[in-house]
């Protein structure tokens, strides 16, 4: 195995396929960077680390809560969010 590839998939696994620009892609990389916090994150600050709009932020966002998977709530004029403690099965 040449190291690129073994390089590549080590990437890929570590990272959650952070390239993944897919609905399903930015999801899950929403996910991972909420599980990766210790406190509530910002539309803004999720946007700015995914390098991705707010408004695709902020409509995944959303999209995972009501799917179960984040909690949010409104703090002055920004919207905090965090990883729900159990999501739906």
């Amino acid at each position: 195995m040449s190291s690129h590839s073994y390089c590549s998939r080590l990437y890929d696994t570590y990272l959650g396929s952070v390239i993944d620009v897919t609905d399903a892609g930015i999801d899950k990389r929403i996910v991972i960077m909420l599980a990766s916090q210790d406190w509530p994150v910002t539309t803004d600050a999720v946007a700015q680390v995914l390098k991705i709009s707010w408004n695709t932020a902020q409509l995944h966002l959303y999209k995972l809560q009501a799917e179960g998977f984040v909690r949010g709530k409104r703090v002055g004029r920004q919207n905090e969010w965090v990883l729900a403690k159990s999501h739906p099965s």
